[in-house]
């Protein structure tokens, strides 16, 4: 069974990747060794990259740099090319197919968390409502060809032929449609857009999220299967031994619920610690990530990030100022190597670094 990483963990292993290469700047970018250049299809991976991936790698001294892609044809044609790093939108039987039709050599070495494929309706509430010759839509590559196929077989409406693999079932291969239903395969990213003129539509998770569609307002979600997982992608050779001994030191603590736990609680302890010391959180508990926790600046004429910044640094310590918003902040990141122990070692700087109290 392929591992299934954090976002957290697996932009560290590009990070790991990158440097053992000695190419960390994949051949396309700046030349800046330090730079991570990673594509993703439009939606909840290029948001999470660039929204919560980037400000946790900038802690660790990089810059990523994403590329959002509208298709799925061309983030694997730049990853192939050296453009990219990496990329992160594709299953593996989806990345299997790829490689044979064009004539590349990309592995998936790393399963992430993935949106589900759905189907939706803006004329329905239900799959009870199917009648006679209704139109559905549904993504017309391969593998989410057959990921719809096989939700609408599971729910009884059509019967696919047993003999062809299911990974890749089309059409065509419909032996039983009682209700001649209108199948009408076209591009992925097409099927938000048939909303308006289809009875359902198979919408892949990625375009649904970036259309602003919601799970809990689909009439279908589909319970993925592993092998429709999405992948983390890099080119043969570059899933170097870094990645493995990352992996192995996550299995060491407890795997990801335990390392999530942590995380978790070197936020708590932060966050309680800081208030304790009179600071402001900026996001409200319910809102907080365990990743980086933001706090108002004090409410002092005598208080300058600078010279907070300086005193910590001395003391063997870095924050950052916040640049998610307009108001006075700084962060501090509560992931990577550290405990709830260093937590309150922190705690104890800062308190000794409170100048603007004298």
């Amino acid at each position: 069974m392929k591992k299934i990483l954090s976002f957290a963990l697996f932009i560290s292993l590009i990070a790991l990747a990158a440097c053992g290469s000695g190419d960390a700047d994949g051949g396309g970018g700046s030349g800046d060794s330090k730079t991570i250049h990673v594509g993703a299809t439009s939606g909840p991976f290029s948001d999470m990259l660039t929204e919560g991936i980037a400000p946790i790698v900038e802690e660790d001294g990089y810059k990523l740099e994403v590329t959002e892609f509208h298709d799925y044809i061309q983030p694997n044609n730049a990853l192939d090319e050296g453009d990219i790093d990496a990329n992160l939108y594709q299953n593996s039987i989806y990345l299997e197919q790829f490689n044979e039709d064009h004539g590349m050599d990309l592995v998936a070495p790393y399963a992430v968390p993935t949106a589900p494929i759905a189907l939706y309706s803006e004329k329905h509430d239900s799959l009870d409502d199917l009648e006679e010759g209704m139109k559905i839509t549904l993504p017309n590559d391969p593998t989410n060809l057959a990921r719809s196929l096989h939700i609408l077989q599971d729910e009884g409406y059509i019967e696919i032929d047993e003999t062809v693999k299911q990974t890749i079932a089309s059409e065509n291969d419909i032996t039983k449609n009682d209700l001649n239903l209108d199948i009408q395969p076209m591009e992925a990213a097409q099927t938000v857009r048939s909303l308006g003129d289809a009875d359902f539509a198979f919408v892949n998770g990625n375009f649904a999220l970036a259309a602003g569609l919601e799970f809990s307002e689909a009439v279908v979600v589909e319970d993925t299967p592993e092998e429709f997982l999405i992948y983390l992608t890099v080119r043969a050779g570059e899933e170097d031994e870094d990645f493995a001994q990352a992996l192995e030191e996550l299995e060491e603590e407890g795997g990801i619920p335990a390392r999530a736990k942590r995380y978790r609680d070197n936020q708590k302890t932060l966050s309680e610690g800081m208030q304790k010391l009179g600071f402001k959180v900026l996001l409200p508990e319910e809102d907080q990530s365990p990743i980086i926790t933001s706090f108002h600046f004090p409410e002092s004429d005598k208080f300058t990030f600078e010279e907070f910044y300086e005193r910590l640094k001395a003391k063997g310590f870095v924050i950052y100022p916040g640049k998610v918003t307009n108001l006075d902040t700084f962060r501090i990141g509560n992931i990577g190597q550290i405990t709830p122990d260093k937590i309150k070692e922190l705690l104890k700087a800062i308190e000794e670094s409170m100048y603007w109290k004298e």
